[in-house]
């Protein structure tokens, strides 16, 4: 797939490789706005 709604990138690119020593989350914000994003998941699953 190489159409707009294609998330992983045209075919045949390689795969990413991760630089030695890389942070998880490069900002603050991105772990806060993960872990909102689980807590949301699971609020989500107990009231269903």
């Amino acid at each position: 797939m190489n159409g707009v709604h294609d998330l992983g990138g045209p075919e045949g690119s390689g795969a990413l490789e991760n630089e030695a020593g890389e942070p998880t989350f490069h900002e603050t914000v991105e772990g806060r706005a993960f872990a909102l994003d689980l807590r949301g998941v699971s609020v989500r699953r107990l009231s269903a």
